[in-house]
């Protein structure tokens, strides 16, 4: 302050300036700083947001520490939660008929899923076939650490029955003698002999 000598009427103002402090947000490792007036609560106008990974995506969850009305300069930083990427497993079959397949659906990263395709009567099956090479032989597998999305396809084939017959006198005949669970239905034909009723 200063002394003066008043000698004549005067008029004398008070001002004041605001006492400020400065914040500092972090998000993502990068720094924005506001002046904040004392004792008012610092708000931050900037994306709260954080880039997804191949494996990871990510919401806001908190600022540590907590925001609080402004007495002295602070750093507050956000913190957000991780949320595994979720992959998928297709799986496909070249016939439809010849068994079930399970495993296919959607995983989080870093599963473990189990691969089985079942075998129903009257087929083989081949292999499981990945970008058209053959992957494994057998039916059921494990994929372990899942990181990508995946398609499989179920190869089977269908088993081939022999048909024997067994006749008096060894009558020829036309009737077929090989099967599959694809041929369509057959009706045997009758054997023919003079002088006999096929029975």
């Amino acid at each position: 302050h200063s002394d003066m000598v008043i000698t004549e009427d005067a008029t004398i103002s008070a001002h004041w300036s605001p006492i400020t402090h400065n914040i500092t947000f972090v998000v993502n490792n990068v720094s924005t700083t506001i002046s904040v007036n004392h004792n008012d609560t610092p708000e931050y106008h900037g994306e709260l947001s954080k880039p997804a990974t191949d494996y990871y995506t990510y919401t806001f969850s908190n600022w540590l520490p907590s925001i609080e009305p402004a007495t002295k300069d602070a750093t507050y930083t956000a913190v957000f939660n991780a949320a595994k990427a979720n992959f998928n497993i297709s799986l496909s079959s070249n016939l439809s008929s010849a068994g079930n397949l399970i495993g296919n659906g959607s995983y989080e990263y870093q599963s473990n899923v189990t691969i089985t395709a079942t075998i129903n009567n009257g087929y083989l099956f081949e292999g499981w076939y990945f970008d058209d090479y053959l992957y494994t032989t057998d039916n059921s597998f494990a994929i372990n650490d899942l990181r990508e999305n995946l398609s499989f396809e179920a190869r089977y084939t269908t088993r081939d029955y022999t048909i024997n017959y067994h006749c008096e006198y060894n009558i020829p005949h036309d009737n077929i003698t090989t099967y599959t669970v694809l041929d369509n239905d057959y009706t045997l034909i009758d054997l023919s002999k003079p002088g006999y009723t096929f029975a």
